[in-house]
């Protein structure tokens, strides 16, 4: 008898959920998934349709989970948490629930919190950011995996396999290792693009002037500033505010090395530009014989001073 169709849904169908739906459903090794998918806009939900993204759409939320082996939240941290809690009472049991946000210890609490017996969670999050949706997105791209330390390895292993069958690398992680690192590879970043077009925003008499030259800005500031999701940010639990506020400081201290810099009557500031810019290329180049990567996974809590 053929094998039967491991059912997949793909909550949220923007650039990254219909990247995903498109991609399993193109793959020949991917046969074996039937893909619904879901979206609270139904506009977006009949153009993954019509892009041949999904099997078919559920307008109805609890509809569309209720038979589903592996639900997908391809959705923005706050949103997760928030569909987490309420499709958790529809999932069949044995079903596996998986998402793409940047941040995973928010939703590990809530699975714990709400999720029924026989229903488990592996967070996960793709480091590929499509700009547009795309099957294979994601080849060759990393992909972050935290399961909670309940979770099966049956469980692990239908989340990884799906990975894989996107064309993806998977990458396993403690929840709070992660989110320690993407906190400042990615939030901080936002948060200080953000402040930095509001400091221009707000440069007195020269605004008017500011605006007319707004086209010299880099590309990417507006769109770094624009990935800042405040809702996120206001459900961060205390510790990782305070991871956070810790890199933060840290940018604080090396902004203030600058600035020192500058105002010296010297050459420090040119051998500073020229350090930082030398540790950029060896960061960006990676790992040598000569410059190996720590071997341990903790230097991220001696980095921010947490141990």
């Amino acid at each position: 008898m053929p094998e039967a169709k491991l059912c997949v849904t793909v909550v949220g169908l923007g650039n990254t959920g219909q990247s995903i739906a498109l991609s399993l459903r193109a793959q020949p090794v991917c046969e074996r998934f039937e893909v619904i998918g879901h979206d609270r806009s139904p506009e977006v939900a009949r153009a993954a349709a019509s892009a041949g993204a999904v099997a078919k759409t559920h307008w109805n939320l609890p509809s569309s989970v209720a038979g589903a082996d592996l639900v997908v939240l391809a959705l923005p941290t706050s949103e997760a948490a928030a569909t987490l809690r309420l499709i958790a009472g529809e999932l069949k049991k044995g079903a596996v629930i998986t998402d793409t946000a940047a941040l995973k210890s928010p939703l590990l609490k809530v699975a714990q919190e709400c999720l029924p017996p026989g229903v488990e969670y592996v967070g996960g999050h793709p480091l590929a950011r499509p700009a547009r949706p795309a099957a294979g997105a994601f080849a060759g791209a990393r992909w972050c995996l935290t399961p909670s330390v309940g979770a099966s390895e049956e469980s692990i292993a239908l989340v990884e396999s799906v990975v894989r069958a996107l064309g993806a690398e998977p990458l396993f992680m403690q929840p709070e290792e992660h989110d320690a690192l993407m906190l400042g590879l990615q939030v901080l970043p936002a948060l200080l693009a953000a402040a930095y077009l509001a400091l221009i925003q707000r440069s007195g008499a020269a605004t008017g002037d500011m605006w007319q030259l707004r086209h010299a800005l880099p590309p990417s500031l507006a769109e770094t500033a624009g990935s800042l999701d405040p809702a996120s940010l206001q459900a961060l639990d205390p510790q990782l505010k305070e991871t956070l506020a810790q890199w933060l400081e840290r940018f604080r201290q090396s902004f203030a090395e600058l600035s020192d810099a500058l105002r010296a009557q010297d050459a420090a500031a040119q051998q500073l530009l020229a350090k930082i810019q030398k540790e950029r290329e060896d960061w960006l180049r990676g790992p040598t014989p000569d410059n190996p990567l720590p071997p341990s996974r903790s230097n991220w809590q001696r980095l921010l001073g947490l141990r």
